[in-house]
């Protein structure tokens, strides 16, 4: 199996480096949802009703 990838990879350089342009944008567009998830928030984390972590900011006021 790895010897026929390696042949179709030798024999066709510019389908590896089309592959691995579409892996490197699914991983970027995976990566921005996941980071948008983290960063944006909305509520329903750690921090209760009101979003955010529940830090000593958060309970001072």
């Amino acid at each position: 199996m790895l010897a026929t990838i390696s042949r179709a990879a030798t024999r066709r350089p510019l389908t590896v480096i089309l592959v691995w342009l579409l892996m490197l944008l699914i991983g970027f567009g995976l990566g921005t949802g996941v980071f948008g998830r983290l960063v944006g928030g909305g509520g329903g984390g750690a921090g209760g009703a009101r979003g955010g972590w529940g830090g000593a900011a958060e309970a001072a006021g």
